[in-house]
């Protein structure tokens, strides 16, 4: 008969890490010491081994058990139980550069059906200095993917947090737990995540498929695959995992137990109603999407099924308010695009589901980087001049509306030559936005543009305290961004006119990183979570008399209604004054439908050489069929001087379209006059 025993547990007790290799967690086993006398020593050992035969056969059975019961996916993990007031401590090798801690709420009997908050002290020793910080997460009530093989205990599905520990050397890691409502303690293992050498990182990379990088990156928190250099793109991809032994001398007994862990279950489009996004919101936070019909989207507050929710729809037609008693259901039919914003009257944890997640606009994540006076962002021109759009944002009160005062410093320099420019604003709370995985409020955004020459270096930096802005670049090459266009028929339904925020859908601009990337580590940098909704335009477009087209000396005027129209495709020649904006409204006719496109200056608007610009000049494209306004916005980023406007069919020669413009009743070329009243502009001016 085969022997059985301590290699049987050691095979029981095979777990694989993250990168796939297997590693063994070993279980102290007990023993018990036996006196007999010689003669009957024999009889009680194999009595002895046919018992531990018994019971090993019947755990080898449990475990089968629970794995099966898991799915034909899970595994067997080993853990350890920390309970409050306890502490739990790891080694950290001198090449660790993160650990990552896995965590399970334990009971002893049944988790009440809600998240329960979870405080641990962390403190990491190193040969390099030691860090001390509180970390205060909220673990998940459910139990979907975790069976536990000790009976009368219930185990928390898991949570995941990231210590960083780069540079810190050799050393370790002591968790302390503080705290953990509605539950006994905590189940925890430990994985670090590790440099590869020069050779190994080449094999990984190696091994690693294109395809699946751009995956890694974005998992990894990068912008994107393609905005790494080599370098990052080694740095990245040069990390491994590893599971972390406990150390023996964290001053009290840890108990080790042992869970069968089913993997998360993969994402599909098919599924009925997943959870597509939560959020913790305060009373009167707002949860924003866009939903793209026919779908079904249903928000639920987890912690109180009786919460009242208040579901705003927003679309071209108009805002509809519904208040719905504990949850709020909308249907989106074919066809149509609606902006859903959730509210609750109470603080509460609010999850979005839908039919179809892949029809829903999710809020965006947006990279920000951290400056201050002493540490500002650098943006270097190459031997082509940029445009850079900045967004500015800086961490507030939540339980105060503002308005707070934002003051960013934009310096410039060209050789010996420097200017410098402050762009200030008050802005109120956001009631949308917020940093991705982190509960602190956040103003609204102020946006500026920041006209960089050939060969310039502009510095951003608040004029005090700290600031966290976005940066983001101007593609020359990328094509006109779309506008929308009504109906100028004097039956045409009268709408609200409304704007999409925080949508992505012109890709002119591309996020770019700031010159001095190594200034930003750690909590330097991290990424606002920015919604998408749509709102009403806040200011009435009205006509600035001042501001007049010559008609082109050899155009065949033709009369629609009141109004001169003549065919597009002539220059329309006008003059910018220095510092001035225009909204220029616009009608164009066709009788087929076709797609216009204006465009300033031919392919790239004259602009100025430097700058800080608040309304930036690109070409515009509209959809005409009838006859249709839109609203053309000449940027503050011209040059002062005379400029050309043109419209262009997007296939030229196929459509007969023709233009209206605000004509001049003599021939002279379109001007602003320059006074305080001169210029308005009430028009979304990317």
């Amino acid at each position: 008969m085969k022997r059985r025993g301590a290699n049987d547990k050691v095979a029981l007790n095979e777990e694989r890490s993250f990168t796939s290799h297997d590693q063994l967690v070993l279980i102290e086993a007990t023993s018990t010491k036996i006196q007999s006398s010689g003669r009957w020593t024999p009889y009680v050992l194999l009595v002895g081994f046919a018992i531990g035969l018994l019971f090993a056969v019947r755990e080898i059975a449990r475990i089968e058990r629970t794995l099966t019961a898991e799915g034909a996916l899970a595994r067997r993990v080993v853990v350890y139980e920390v309970l409050p007031g306890k502490e739990f401590r790891v080694p950290m090798e001198p090449d660790t550069e993160v650990f990552r801690l896995v965590m399970h709420l334990l009971r002893r009997g049944p988790i009440s059906p809600e998240n329960h908050l979870v405080k641990l002290a962390v403190t990491v020793r190193g040969a390099q200095g030691t860090r001390t910080e509180e970390l205060i997460f909220s673990a998940p009530w459910t139990t979907d993917r975790v069976k536990p093989e000790d009976p009368g205990i219930v185990v928390g599905d898991p949570v995941g947090a990231n210590v960083e520990v780069t540079g810190l050397g050799a050393g370790d890691l002591t968790l302390a737990l503080k705290d953990v409502e509605g539950a006994d303690g905590l189940l925890v293992r430990v994985y670090r995540r590790e440099a590869l050498k020069t050779s190994d990182a080449l094999r990984q990379r190696e091994n690693i498929e294109i395809g699946k990088r751009e995956h890694l990156a974005r998992r990894a928190g990068e912008i994107d695959w393609t905005d790494l250099d080599d370098g990052e793109h080694s740095q990245l991809l040069a990390a491994r995992w590893k599971r972390v032994a406990v150390l023996s001398d964290s001053g009290h007994e840890l108990t080790p137990r042992a869970i069968a862990l089913a993997p998360a279950p993969s994402k599909s489009s098919k599924v009925t109603e997943p959870v597509a996004w939560s959020r913790e919101l305060r009373a009167n936070a707002k949860a924003a999407v866009i939903a793209h019909g026919p779908v079904s989207v249903v928000a639920r507050d987890h912690n109180n099924p009786q919460a009242r929710i208040t579901a705003t729809l927003r679309d071209e037609s108009g805002t509809v308010k519904r208040e719905m008693q504990g949850e709020a259901s909308i249907e989106v039919k074919a066809d149509q695009v609606t902006g859903i914003e959730f509210s609750l009257q109470e603080e509460g944890s609010l999850a979005i589901s839908a039919s179809d997640v892949t029809k829903l606009e999710l809020p965006t994540k947006v990279a920000y980087w951290r400056v201050t006076p002493k540490t500002p962002a650098l943006i270097q021109a190459g031997m082509e001049p940029l445009v850079v759009r900045v967004g500015c944002r800086r961490v507030v009160a939540s339980d105060t509306p503002g308005p707070f005062t934002l003051s960013l410093r934009v310096s410039t320099a060209v050789g010996k030559v420097r200017t410098e420019e402050i762009i200030t604003s008050a802005e109120f709370r956001s009631d949308y936005d917020g940093y991705d995985g982190r509960g602190d409020a956040v103003s609204e955004k102020v946006e500026r543009y920041v006209l960089v020459p050939r060969g310039g270096l502009v510095s951003l930096a608040p004029v005090d305290g700290v600031l966290d802005i976005s940066i983001s670049e101007l593609d020359p090459t990328i094509g006109p961004k779309h506008i929308p266009a009504a109906s100028a028929r004097a039956d045409a339904p009268k709408r609200e006119t409304m704007v999409k925020v925080g949508a992505a859908d012109w890709k002119g601009f591309v996020p770019r990183r700031p010159t001095n990337l190594g200034a930003f580590d750690g909590q330097a940098r991290g990424f606002f979570a920015v919604a998408h909704r749509f709102e009403p335009l806040s200011s009435r477009i009205e006509a600035d008399a001042s501001f007049r087209f010559t008609r082109p000396p050899a155009a065949k005027a033709n009369m629609i209604g009141e109004r001169m129209f003549e065919p597009a495709g002539l220059p329309l020649p006008f003059t910018m004054v220095g510092g001035v904006a225009i909204a220029l409204p616009v009608h164009l006719q066709s009788a087929e439908r076709v797609e216009v496109v204006a465009e300033i200056d031919g392919d790239v608007p004259l602009r100025r050489a430097t700058g800080v610009v608040a309304h930036l000049t690109t070409a515009r494209s509209m959809t005409v069929e009838g006859e249709v306004t839109a609203t053309i916005v000449l940027g503050d980023d011209l040059a002062p001087g005379p400029h050309v406007l043109t419209f262009l069919p997007a296939t030229p020669g196929t459509k007969l379209v023709q233009v209206h413009v605000p004509w001049a009743a003599k021939k002279s070329v379109a001007s602003p006059k320059k006074h305080a009243d001169s210029h308005w502009v009430a028009a979304d001016s990317e």
